[in-house]
């Protein structure tokens, strides 16, 4: 089962993101700039979250006119994370949306029914994604890099019609050591004063929101003392 092994930053403005491009290097190694799109998330839970507490995520994601059902499930925080991802038809996205994953016909509709233990699974939380990813090129590998803003939204009415909004930074490895990037993310938190971001986009999100009950703007607080200065000095 694949593995995703990836940092996360927290930034309070998009200024830092300008700062980063403006210094055209990630500790000595070079970045090029990739795309810019935006990207349409689902996330499912049962009723109770049995996901979202256990570290869990079942997302759908459409981008570029494609769908993908992935399932992550967590071994280390966020930043270790197993990795199940199948292609959907249109036909089939419209049935995850609708709850009916014993319609989809792939490995990770089949995984989530298991993990959700016979519960119920339905869309909890919308995350529209305007991503601008970048590439780190060592000479030991290659990183990926993402400037997030993410819009959160409700399709169940049970965060009671709120919406919330955040930036994060995001590293993720695509070739190398594990170091790679755990030296990059240590670079920008100094370099940049931004704190580590310890939650997936769907914890914060649900909890942003007040999805659960029992978890309400947990991540108010996270957000609001991140660090807002910038280092540009050398």
């Amino acid at each position: 089962m694949p593995l995703e092994i990836e940092e996360k930053l927290r930034v309070e403005s998009p200024l830092v993101f300008e700062h980063i491009r403006r210094e055209g290097h990630i500790a000595g190694n070079q970045i090029n700039c990739g795309q810019m799109g935006i990207q349409h998330d689902t996330y499912l839970d049962t009723p109770g979250g049995r996901f979202f507490h256990s570290g869990a995520s079942l997302r759908l994601r459409e981008k570029d006119g494609g769908f993908t059902l992935t399932m992550k499930t967590s071994i280390e925080a966020t930043r270790v994370r197993t990795e199940e991802e199948d292609l959907l038809t249109e036909d089939e996205a419209a049935h995850v949306r609708s709850g009916a994953l014993q319609l989809v016909d792939c490995d990770v509709a089949v995984a989530a029914i298991a993990y959700a233990g016979g519960s119920d699974l339905s869309p909890v939380l919308l995350a529209s994604n305007q991503r601008q990813t970048w590439d780190i090129s060592a000479p030991t590998g290659s990183i990926k890099m993402c400037f997030d803003w993410v819009h959160y939204s409700d399709p169940a009415g049970l965060g009671e019609g709120r919406t919330e909004a955040e930036y994060e930074l995001e590293l993720e490895l695509q070739q190398g050591p594990r170091s790679l990037v755990t030296e990059a993310a240590r670079y920008l938190s100094y370099r940049f004063g931004l704190p580590p971001q310890t939650r997936s986009k769907y914890q914060r999100g649900v909890s942003l929101l007040g999805v659960f009950s029992n978890d309400v703007a947990g991540t108010h607080g996270e957000r609001h003392c991140a660090s807002t200065s910038v280092n540009t000095s050398e």
